[in-house]
Order: C-alpha cells, then structure tokens, then sequence
C-alpha cells in the first residue's frame, strides 16, 4: 500500500503578482497484491493486480480570488496586456481544473522451460477511470495593448473556448505477449 498527500496553498503559478495564487492539493493512493505459484522446477505463474486513485486539484485560494475546479464557471475572466511592464488581472486561463485518475491493472505471466526453449506468455488488463474538469479559456482571456485600448474596450485579442469543462474520460486496454527464447548448449 502506497499513500502520498501533497498540501500546496497559494503557489504562484504565474499570476501571483496579480493576486490569484492557486491551491494544489492533491492525494495519491495504491494497493498492490500479488501471487506467484510454482507448479515444478520448470514451470511457474504470476498473478498481479494493484488499483490506484489520484486525486489533483488546481484551484481555489487562502484568499477568495479563484474558485475551485468544480465551480469553474464563476472564474472572472483573465485579462492581460502586450506593452511591457503593464500587469493584468485575473486567474491564469488554465485554471481551476482538477482530475481524478482510477486505475485498475489485472495481469498474469506465465513461463515454462521446455528443453532449450524458455516459454513465457501473459496478458494484461488495465482500466482506466478519470473524471477530469479542464476547458482552458472557458471564462475568457482578453489581450489588451495598454491601458488606452482597455479602457475603450478595444481588445487585441480574444479567446473563449465552449464546450463541456466535466470530461467522463474511460479507458479498457488488453494487451497480450507470447514468447519463445531459444537457448543453445
């Protein structure tokens, strides 16, 4: 069993200056079993199978100025500036996010030796479960190049991304191997 917690509040992820530091919380945990059979003096097997669960939040603050991943929506907007010098306002466009990464591994190996001829096969099942919440750019992000331009509301540059920020992201994979090596005397 593996556990690490990791308790990082107002790092500067680059818009500290600006007032919006983010939380890094995040929490990994990892069970692992396994069982190894001798059938005789030339043929054995193994069985493996671990689950583990991490949990990483880029978001929220100590102070009140970013939300956490799962009130995306409530973000002000980012808004920055071309002329050096000139600091802007609001979080980074690539926050809050947060995802959660479940991962279940089965997997068996097996190997014989039969005369010259080292056997092996095996195969693997591994899933993979990961709600993620992440939509760069979904509260905006406005380039202005100075002060001039954003008191007029004349932006150089806008970007909004749509879409659904809560990503149901779900993985199956199998994978098999078989294999012979051959030894000479």
């Amino acid at each position: 069993y593996m556990f690490q917690k990791i308790t990082d509040f107002n790092v500067d992820e680059g818009q500290g200056a600006q007032g919006v530091p983010v939380n890094i919380p995040s929490l990994s945990q990892t069970i692992l079993l396994g069982w190894t059979h001798t059938f005789n003096g030339r043929m054995m097997n193994e069985l493996r199978y671990s689950f583990g669960r991490a949990n990483v939040q880029f978001g929220g603050n100590t102070i009140g100025t970013l939300p956490t991943a799962q009130a995306i929506g409530t973000a002000i907007t980012s808004v920055g500036f071309s002329s050096p010098g000139l600091l802007g306002f609001g979080p980074n466009a690539e926050f809050p996010q947060s995802r959660i990464v479940n991962t279940t591994q089965v997997q068996d190996n097996w190997s014989d030796l039969v005369g010259n001829h080292a056997l092996t096969a095996g195969v693997n099942f591994t899933r993979q479960r990961s709600p993620n919440i992440f939509l760069p750019s979904y509260n905006g992000v406005f380039t202005f190049s100075d002060w001039s331009a954003f008191a007029q509301n004349v932006p150089g540059a806008i970007e909004i991304d749509q879409g659904n920020p809560h990503f149901p992201f779900l993985e199956n994979d199998t994978f098999l191997y078989v294999g012979d090596n051959y030894h000479v005397t």
